[in-house]
């Protein structure tokens, strides 16, 4: 069978609480398209509503799950893992509310197809679509900076590559000797940056991420946090959005950047000094000291290396 033209694609995604609506847009976007032959759908503890979704897709979807919010990285990993106990070629990796136009898969396809490189050493190339209302290639953190703050550099500053350092999970494809290559998400970031760790085994193992537009995604549901470092990042790191979310994110990403996204240790250091500084006078000024002792941890756990699930910070 010819990996190209027959739909030896599968999709791996990760649902869970009150997102069955979500899902089901999600799974009518991907499998609608001729090179999507079937879906794995990882449920992270209960969601109501899920089986009607899975029996309206029966005999093209797997369902595996958890009892329990394990977080992403876990979700995924088993999903991975299900996905290369089968028989596809390829495997695109999918949000629960990713929205994937039509062709879009097969732009992604056609990427490592048309790419010398990809077709002598599949392991080597992935494909990442474009979601024009996240950051897939946008804003992608300068070295050494922390938490995406770098002085020197303009706030909010848009780059373009043809290559990325990382990428998100939601639309990314690659042939399953690449997944095979590079293992599974680490279980001990529970959630947030465990993609951009387990995306970024690609480059380091030589390989290559590469952008395409021609594939276009949009996010179903609003994302907690979308902002730059500017002022306004600040405060809605102080105001907005759970305890939990912002320790996980700021825990991991402080641990990834400090580890392996250094490019020169002194500036780093200042970076984080200036950024610390201005969070803290952010935080007197509105007076948000409770998050201002979560981010506090967050950010000392981070450069400790303390991963794992944290007992204070419990998944929903």
């Amino acid at each position: 069978m010819d990996d190209w033209d027959a739909a030896h694609t599968c999709l791996v995604t990760v649902t869970y609480g009150n997102r069955a609506h979500l899902l089901d847009q999600c799974l009518e976007a991907a499998l609608g398209q001729n090179r999507v032959g079937r879906a794995i759908v990882v449920r992270n503890g209960p969601v109501p509503g899920i089986d009607d979704v899975l029996r309206r897709w029966a005999g093209r979807i797997e369902g595996i799950g958890f009892a329990r919010n394990v977080g992403s990285a876990k979700a995924f990993a088993a999903g991975i893992e299900a996905a290369l106990r089968g028989d596809s070629r390829f495997f695109v990796l999918l949000d629960d509310d990713n929205i994937i136009a039509p062709g879009g898969v097969n732009a992604l396809l056609s990427e490592i197809r048309t790419d010398p490189e990809g077709m002598r050493h599949p392991e080597r190339l992935a494909a990442l679509g474009w979601r024009h209302e996240g950051a897939s290639f946008a804003d992608v953190p300068a070295r050494s900076s922390f938490l995406n703050f770098r002085l020197g550099r303009k706030p909010g500053r848009r780059e373009t590559a043809a290559a990325l350092p990382f990428a998100p999970y939601g639309g990314l494809l690659a042939h399953r000797d690449l997944f095979a290559a590079i293992g599974l998400p680490r279980p001990d970031m529970v959630l947030y940056a465990d993609d951009t760790e387990y995306t970024s085994r690609i480059v380091k193992a030589g390989g290559r991420i590469a952008p395409v537009e021609a594939c276009k995604i949009c996010d179903a549901d609003q994302s907690w946090n979308r902002a730059a470092v500017t002022t306004s990042y600040l405060v809605r790191l102080l105001e907005e959005g759970s305890d939990f979310r912002v320790y996980y994110s700021i825990r991991n990403r402080v641990w990834f950047d400090s580890r392996l996204y250094v490019r020169n240790y002194a500036v780093y250091a200042l970076n984080a000094l200036v950024f610390c500084a201005s969070l803290a006078v952010v935080m007197v000024r509105r007076r948000r000291f409770a998050r201002g002792a979560v981010l506090a941890r967050a950010i000392a756990h981070g450069l400790l290396g303390r991963l794992g699930a944290n007992p204070a910070f419990p998944l929903p």
